[in-house]
């Protein structure tokens, strides 16, 4: 049933079987999030229902939504729950962490689905806007494709107004909404097909899929790594190892979907590098 969590009956694929070794990698590792002042801890705890914000478990798990062609995105650490800006403070086995993800991934992947050609470069970083207005414009996109125009109260530009709100805190200007839908949509043509159709379920299912090759190719180099959505978090000393299994991954996929690691670099940690 919609909205209840149930356990798949059904063996691992052969994808899947990953996942055991890795949380066995996992569950021997030495995780800590040290935070840098009791500011930074107090910003975590929800006194509303006294909890703290960063939580879960050892283990992953493959999470699906309705059936088995939708979602299946890889959650159930609690280290997936450290909200970016505490990252840098996170260490496996002593050592800080490094991340990369692909860049763009989900307009490359909508770009497949569709059957055309992403344009060059990072698909959010629209003309005439720049690269600071990149997270909103994101935020455009995933609000559109996790939409569902079937829906009596599907309302795009309400949707993405909010995503914004609260990715920064505050509403964009009136009108602002509109004027940058519509440079969205007119940069991106071909993929406003998928605008109300909920395609983050297909956009969700390969993009595990890559993640679990990822973790494959981690898991063969004795690599110790926590995946978030379509990035991963490695010690630092295994940076290009990191690099090495998320090309391979990348090409290994079947329909060959042109997106890159991106490397995250530790604030911490500028002179490594």
């Amino acid at each position: 049933m919609t909205g209840q969590k149930a356990p798949l009956v059904r063996p691992p694929t052969k994808e899947e079987l990953v996942l055991p070794l890795v949380n066995v990698r996992l569950a021997k590792a030495d995780i800590r999030l040290s935070f840098p002042d009791y500011r930074s801890y107090e910003r975590e705890w929800d006194y509303r229902h006294d909890v703290f914000s960063v939580s879960g478990g050892h283990r992953l798990y493959r999470q699906f939504v309705d059936d088995e062609q939708s979602g299946g995105r890889l959650f159930g650490h609690w280290g997936q729950t450290v909200p970016k800006r505490l990252r840098r403070h996170l260490t496996i086995n002593g050592e800080h962490v490094f991340e990369y993800d692909y860049q763009g991934m989900q307009a490359a992947l909508a770009y497949d689905l569709v059957g055309e050609e992403a344009p060059p470069g990072d698909p959010y970083d629209i003309p005439g806007y720049g690269k600071l207005r990149r997270d909103d414009f994101k935020a455009c996109f995933t609000s559109a494709i996790g939409a569902d125009q079937h829906n009596p109260n599907h309302n795009l530009m309400s949707a993405f107004s909010h995503a914004v709100k609260k990715q920064t805190g505050s509403w964009l200007q009136e009108g602002e909404a509109e004027r940058m839908a519509d440079a969205f949509w007119e940069y991106h043509a071909p993929l406003n097909e998928l605008a109300g159709t909920q395609a983050w379920r297909q956009l969700q299912l390969k993009e595990s899929q890559l993640m679990l090759k990822v973790l494959a190719h981690l898991e063969e180099e004795g690599v110790t790594a926590i995946p978030i959505h379509d990035a991963a978090l490695v010690p630092i000393s295994q940076e290009r190892i990191l690099k090495r299994a998320m090309m391979r991954a990348r090409c290994e996929l079947d329909n060959h979907v042109s997106v890159h690691p991106a490397k995250w670099m530790p604030d911490a940690f500028p002179h490594l590098f």
